[in-house]
C-alpha cells in the first residue's frame, strides 16, 4: 500500500447487542474495527438516550478508532452522512490528538508538512448529555502493569469505591491471554465492578510499518471513547487513569519544527486536560477523567510496590510479546525500576529468572534507556533521569547482578533532577477534591519513603 492515500473515510457504523462494528477505509483499502462489550447492552443504552446522543456517541468512538489511518497521510477526512457530527469543537480536539499524538510519525518519516486530514465543519454545537448517575463514581482502567496496580491501591487506601474497566486488543495478541494476565493482577485488588472490552482491529493487524517506523496509535484517546458506553450504562462520573508525570516530556525536540516528540502525548496531561474538558463540555455532563498518578515520577510509583511486592509477579506490561519479552525498552526499564526497589527473588518471581543484563543484545536498548546513546526509545517508559536512578540503586543494591560495562557509562544521578523526581505535584491534579486529598497525602507519603530509601543506598541526601 503506497504511502500517501487520499481520503481517510468512514463508511459505516452498526451496532448489535453487545458490539459496535466501525466500517472505514483508505482510498480503496477496506479496514474493520470491532468493539465487543461484555456487560453492556447497545440495544437497552440506545433507547435510554436520544437518538442524537446515541449517534453521536458512536461517531466520536468511530471517529478516534480510525484515526490509525493517518499512518497512510490521507490529506482529506471523508465522514459521509455521520459528517453533521463534525463541529468546530470535534474539530479542534481531533486536529490537536493527531497532531501531539502522530508528531513521532512525521518525524520517523521526515515529514513535517504531513496533513491532518480534516472534513467541512458543522456549524451547530451539541449539549452534554444528562444522565443518572450510579453508586460507584470512579472507573479505573486496568491494563494489568505496576501503574494499575499502584493506581488501584490510591484507591482503595483510600476507602474510594471503584470500578475496574479491562480492555484487550488483537494487536497484542490473544484475548484469552491478555484477560487472563489481567485477572492475576485484579486477584490482589478490590473493585466494586469489572468490566470487559475486546477490540478487534484488521488495521493493525494487517499494515506493516517500514523498517525503522512503527505504525502510530492514538490508543489514550480511543480507549476514552470506547469506554464510554460503560460509563453512561453505569453511571460513573469519573474515568481513573494510571499516567505518570513522565508522560509530559518528549524523548527530544525536533530541531526542525521545535516539536516535542513524545510518543506518549495521548497520555499527557495536555491531552487529558483537552479531552476531559471536551467529553463533560460537548459529550456527557457530569464526567471528567483525570491521572491519579500524574503528581509523581516513576522513582515515587516503585517505591510504592514495596509495601506491594506480593502482587508485582502478577503484573505485566510488555507491548511484544506478553507478559515479557525481556528485550524491549519496556521490559528492560520496568525490570530496573522492580530491581531498583524491590527483594531479588521477587524480582526473579516477576520475570522468571531472566536478568537481562546478561543479554549483549539489550545492551544497545539499555544504553538508550539511560540516555548514553541515541535519543529515548519511543516507548512508554520514564526519562533517562529516572532510568539512571535506578541503574546506581540497583548496583548499590545487588553490585553482584549488575556490573556490566553498560552500566559503568551510566553517569551518577544528579542531585537536583532526583530531588524533582521525588517530588508532588499537586497543582497538575485533575481530581475532584474528595479523590485528590487522601490521595495526595499518601502521595507525600511514599514520596518522603523514597528519598530515605535512596538516600540510604547511596549515601547521598536529596
Amino acid at each position: 500500500m503506497a504511502e500517501a492515500a487520499t481520503s481517510l473515510r468512514l463508511d459505516d457504523i452498526v451496532h448489535r447487542q453487545h458490539s459496535i462494528h466501525i466500517h472505514w477505509c483508505v482510498d480503496r483499502y477496506h479496514f474493520e474495527t470491532s468493539l465487543r462489550y461484555a456487560d453492556v447492552d447497545l440495544d437497552d443504552l440506545r433507547v435510554s438516550v436520544d437518538a442524537v446522543t446515541w449517534q453521536r456517541l458512536l461517531f466520536h468512538i468511530a471517529l478516534f478508532e480510525m484515526s490509525k489511518g493517518v499512518n497512510l497521510r490521507p490529506r482529506e477526512l471523508d465522514l459521509g452522512r455521520w459528517g453533521v457530527f463534525f463541529t468546530p469543537e470535534v474539530a479542534a480536539v481531533w486536529r490537536r490528538v493527531v497532531q501531539g499524538v502522530f508528531a513521532q510519525w512525521r518525524w520517523q518519516r521526515d515529514d513535517a508538512d504531513a496533513p491532518v486530514p480534516m472534513a467541512p465543519l458543522r456549524a451547530a454545537p451539541y449539549a452534554p448529555r444528562r444522565r443518572p448517575l450510579g453508586e460507584v463514581s470512579l472507573l479505573a482502567f486496568c491494563g494489568g502493569g505496576k501503574d494499575s496496580l499502584v493506581s488501584a491501591h490510591l484507591l482503595e487506601s483510600a476507602e474510594l469505591p471503584w470500578g475496574a474497566f479491562v480492555y484487550s486488543n488483537s494487536s497484542y495478541g490473544s484475548h484469552a491471554h491478555q484477560q487472563e494476565l489481567i485477572d492475576r493482577l485484579l486477584a490482589h485488588l478490590r473493585p466494586a465492578h469489572v468490566h470487559r472490552l475486546e477490540i478487534d482491529d484488521s488495521f493493525v493487524d494487517s499494515f506493516s510499518a517500514p523498517p525503522g517506523q512503527e505504525v502510530v496509535v492514538a490508543e489514550t484517546p480511543t480507549s476514552i471513547m470506547a469506554s464510554l458506553p460503560v460509563v453512561l450504562r453505569y453511571g460513573y462520573e469519573h474515568i481513573v487513569l494510571g499516567h505518570e508525570r513522565s508522560a509530559n516530556k518528549g524523548s527530544f525536540v525536533w530541531e526542525r519544527t521545535g516539536e516535542d516528540i513524545n510518543h506518549q502525548w495521548g497520555k499527557s496531561r495536555e491531552a487529558e486536560v483537552l479531552l476531559s474538558e471536551y467529553v463533560t463540555h460537548a459529550l456527557i455532563d457530569s464526567f471528567s477523567y483525570f491521572s491519579i498518578l500524574q503528581p509523581v515520577h516513576d522513582p515515587v510509583i516503585f517505591s510504592s510496590l514495596r509495601h506491594r511486592a506480593s502482587a508485582a509477579p502478577s503484573t505485566h506490561s510488555c507491548n511484544q510479546s506478553k507478559p515479557w519479552c525481556m528485550k524491549c525498552p519496556k521490559c528492560l526499564y520496568v525490570w530496573l525500576g522492580y530491581s531498583a526497589w524491590l527483594p531479588w527473588r521477587t524480582v526473579d518471581d516477576c520475570f522468571d529468572g531472566i536478568n537481562p543484563l546478561v543479554d549483549v543484545t539489550t545492551h544497545d536498548t539499555l544504553a538508550a534507556i539511560l540516555g548514553i546513546s541515541g535519543h529515548l526509545p519511543f516507548e512508554c517508559i520514564g526519562q533517562a533521569a529516572e532510568s539512571r536512578l535506578f541503574a546506581h540503586m540497583l548496583r548499590a543494591r545487588y553490585p553482584e547482578a549488575a556490573d556490566l560495562a553498560v552500566l559503568d557509562s551510566c553517569p551518577p544521578p544528579d542531585a537536583a533532577a532526583v530531588s524533582q523526581l521525588l517530588s508532588v505535584y499537586p497543582e497538575d491534579f485533575g481530581a475532584p477534591g474528595w479523590v485528590a486529598s487522601p490521595v495526595l497525602r499518601n502521595l507525600d507519603q511514599e514520596a518522603t519513603s523514597a528519598r530515605s530509601e535512596i538516600s540510604r543506598l547511596l549515601g547521598v541526601t536529596f
